[in-house]
């Protein structure tokens, strides 16, 4: 069996990267947007909980935000404008 690269989540290791990561995604929201920030949060997630197929959890990182943000505004023409919404 070949060996596999994990990322330490046993302790407060794993407990402090996945509070950074919110941190940062906090501190970046208002930054660069909801749509730029969430694919690398999921997607870094997804890795620090040991997921390893590259292609499912990528695209699942870019649909998901995709999805939360048209649906809204798709089916019942609910926008909330820049700035408005915090």
């Amino acid at each position: 069996m070949e060996d596999k690269e994990l990322i330490v989540t046993n302790g407060y290791g794993g407990i402090f990267i996945y509070i950074g990561i919110f941190i940062a995604y906090w501190l970046l929201v208002p930054v660069l947007g909801f749509l730029v920030t969430t694919p690398f949060v999921m997607f870094s997630v997804a890795l620090l909980l040991g997921g390893r197929n590259w292609i499912p959890i990528t695209a699942v990182s870019v649909i998901t935000p995709i999805l939360i943000f048209m649906v809204p505004v798709t089916s019942c023409g609910c926008f909330c404008p820049p700035g408005h919404c915090k």
